[in-house]
């Protein structure tokens, strides 16, 4: 493609960077089914599952190329941003919810599945340390300077958020 072609469809580098992040390929929107459904595991064991889960695909499927890419050129930039949110964010973020409303359901996690804020606050209580723990160690070079046992971190996590939501 040509330059002149990429600024008629996109305009920018910004709307180029947005239409690619929103992009989901049929193989993702698979991926965010499994986080979705926890199947049978009870919340410790789904979560840990996840955490390990995310943290293989981080450092071995190009996951967290595609979350700090998306990062990268989303921050204080309104195009790409929302592609970032709009393609990778909120997609993982809306499954995890969507595990914690079963297992809220199932009342293994103390949540209420109809109070949308309350699922969502979990979410992200859940994923943030994760995903800042990653970009640490295999975004920004954490794991030669300061380098950290992830399974260990994640056991850490899992256990805590689980004794918290119990």
């Amino acid at each position: 493609m040509s330059i002149p072609t990429l600024k008629h469809y996109f305009v920018d580098r910004s709307g180029a960077v947005a239409a690619a992040l929103r992009y989901i390929p049929q193989e993702t929107v698979m991926r965010f089914a499994q986080i979705a459904d926890p199947g049978d595991l009870q919340l410790d064991a789904s979560l840990l599952g996840l955490a390990r889960g995310l943290a293989a695909a981080w450092v071995h499927h190009g996951v967290g190329q595609l979350f700090t890419a998306g990062m990268s050129a989303g921050l204080f930039d309104d195009d790409a941003g929302r592609g970032y949110l709009d393609g990778v964010l909120e997609p993982t973020v809306r499954a995890l919810e969507a595990r914690l409303t079963v297992h809220a359901l199932r009342r293994e996690a103390s949540l209420d599945p109809t109070d949308e804020l309350e699922v969502r606050a979990a979410a992200l209580a859940f994923l943030s340390p994760v995903l800042v723990a990653l970009i640490h160690q295999h975004g920004l070079g954490g794991s030669i300077c300061r380098p950290l046992d992830l399974d260990a971190f994640i056991e850490a996590h899992v256990s805590r958020f689980v004794r918290g939501y119990r």
